[in-house]
């Protein structure tokens, strides 16, 4: 998946049409696509800034061809504490809908009294 494709994803998962996100940063929506298909790299640097800040992404790490959130690249402490599964279900986390990063920490409570269940079996009396 080409980084283009990663930025199309991020969009649509947030927005319900590239040219809503168009609409929402104010950028035209000839230069988005114009952006998706010729590359990130021929985009002038202000239509990336705007794209980045709308996201909280990095450019420095856009133009490396990943989607990192600037959290984990200006907390360099707190980045080696995480394992790379961990780092990607984070970036994966971020590109999710409101209600889909609800399901998943539903999930994630559920697997987690699920799993205090196994280790602490009831006493019956």
């Amino acid at each position: 998946m080409t980084i283009e494709d990663k930025l199309k994803s991020l969009i649509l998962s947030k927005h319900k049409s590239l040219r809503d996100f168009c609409i929402t940063i104010n950028i035209p929506y000839s230069t988005m696509t114009s952006i998706l298909k010729r590359g990130v790299d021929n985009a002038s640097i202000s239509n990336i800034i705007k794209i980045c800040s709308y996201f909280g992404i990095s450019v420095d790490e856009l133009s490396k061809g990943n989607i990192v959130p600037i959290s984990l690249v200006t907390s360099p402490s707190l980045i080696s504490e995480y394992t790379e599964q961990e780092k990607k279900l984070i970036i994966e986390f971020r590109m999710l809908s409101p209600e889909a990063q609800s399901s998943v920490c539903d999930f994630i409570k559920f697997k987690l009294a699920s799993e205090s269940t196994k280790k602490s079996p009831k006493k019956i009396t």
